[in-house]
């Protein structure tokens, strides 16, 4: 009897620690975690019941530790968070552990995270580096909130140059009349497609992103747009963009070049487009965020002539057409909400303009009567999109 009541026991103990193993996961700003520094720490966390994971289901969020790795002068400073971003710890880990073995780098790095979690306020005045020769005193780093790539791959259309992650699912859907999807297939190279509520038109966009230090990018991508349901519309952008400035705020500068075909839905265009889109955070949870498209177009206009010739008692009429440069300038400008707490659902809110200046008529059209555009024009409206993004990794 005894020893069913050991067994038990044992079983009992057993189980609850495997439930209430924590899990934790890294935002690493130094360049520690290479692949094998990466693959050792796992294992030593794990022999703390502590699970190292690269994704995060927020609706159990506060199973989590968040975890940040960060440079204070040229001192490694790794910072411990809950659930509600409250520092539970830092520890200074000196800069020698810069070039130290993978093993060191993992059994430091794991050791010192352990001993945070386990004694939450404790490690909150460090005066003290494992290197023998620091006594320093070292303040607590001024921003230690976990930087997450909450939705900084678009805007509120266009997209940025940095990449989904791989297994990284993104909807995005604008007035709910446009609707879209973006997977990432590995960290650099993502594909998408999307179409309207009627099937009119479908697009596909694959992107290839190369990160160009800690917080730039550049990418080249590809807009392919076709006609469904007996359309024969055909469009293509190819473009290539620039990011930089991180997670928490970013600037985009895009150029691409846009052709379309004449058909019953469109007309035939070949124009530079070019881009400028960025976004800035508020607050934890707000973005002010605006992108900017600015490109020409030929539109075909009418030139009449129209003259009497009382010499000769005669009327002279000509009609001829010509082609006149229309520059659109499109934009929404407004700012973005995220609800971390349902799988990274955002909303988009702000106003669309729209602002064209027709360009020149020919000098030969100047004292012919002309029906072409004239002046500025410039429109205003509502926008609004909504996102959610599936299998969040960091």
């Amino acid at each position: 009897m005894n020893r069913y009541v050991t067994t038990f026991l044992i079983a009992l103990l057993f189980s609850v620690s495997v439930y209430s193993q924590d899990k934790l996961v890294f935002d690493d700003r130094t360049g520690l975690l290479t692949g094998e520094v990466e693959e050792l720490v796992k294992v030593k966390l794990a022999e703390n019941d502590i699970e190292y994971t690269t994704l995060v289901d927020f609706k159990v969020k506060c199973e989590y530790y968040f975890t940040v790795l960060t440079l204070v002068e040229d001192d490694v400073v790794v910072s411990v968070m809950d659930c509600d971003d409250q520092l539970l710890g830092y520890k200074n880990l000196g800069s020698q552990i810069q070039t130290a073995t993978p093993e060191e780098k993992s059994f430091l790095l794991s050791y010192n995270i352990s001993e945070i979690i386990a004694a939450p306020g404790k490690y909150t005045d460090q005066t003290e580096t494992w290197e023998e020769s620091s006594d320093t005193e070292t303040e607590a780093p001024e921003d230690v909130s976990f930087e997450t790539s909450d939705h900084n791959t678009r805007y509120f259309f266009a997209p940025s140059a940095y990449n989904l992650k791989e297994g990284e699912l993104y909807y995005n859907t604008v007035y709910f009349l446009l609707h879209d999807i973006q997977y990432g297939l590995t960290d650099n190279f993502s594909i998408g497609m999307g179409t309207s509520i009627i099937g009119i038109p479908i697009y596909l966009t694959p992107k290839i992103s190369f990160p160009v230090g800690e917080k730039s990018a550049f990418a080249l991508g590809d807009m392919l747009i076709f006609g469904t349901y007996g359309t024969n519309a055909l469009g293509n952008l190819l473009y290539g963009s620039f990011s930089t400035g991180g997670i928490q705020g970013n600037t985009s500068i895009g150029v691409g070049y846009l052709a379309t075909n004449e058909s019953d839905i469109t007309a035939k265009t070949s124009s530079a487009v070019f881009n400028l889109s960025g976004m800035a955070r508020a607050s934890s949870h707000i973005y002010l965020l605006t992108e900017n498209y600015l490109f020409g177009v030929n539109t075909t206009q009418w030139a009449h002539y129209d003259r009497y010739d009382a010499a000769t008692d005669t009327w002279t009429y000509r009609s001829e057409e010509y082609i006149q440069k229309l520059w659109l300038w499109y934009g929404v400008a407004g700012i973005r909400i995220i609800n971390k707490n349902k799988d990274f659902v955002s909303w988009q809110i702000g106003i669309t303009y729209v602002i064209n200046f027709p360009g020149e008529v020919p000098d030969q059209y100047s004292n012919w009567e002309t029906y072409s555009q004239s002046g500025i024009n410039a429109y205003a409206f509502p926008a609004v999109s909504y996102t959610r993004k599936f299998g969040k990794k960091y």
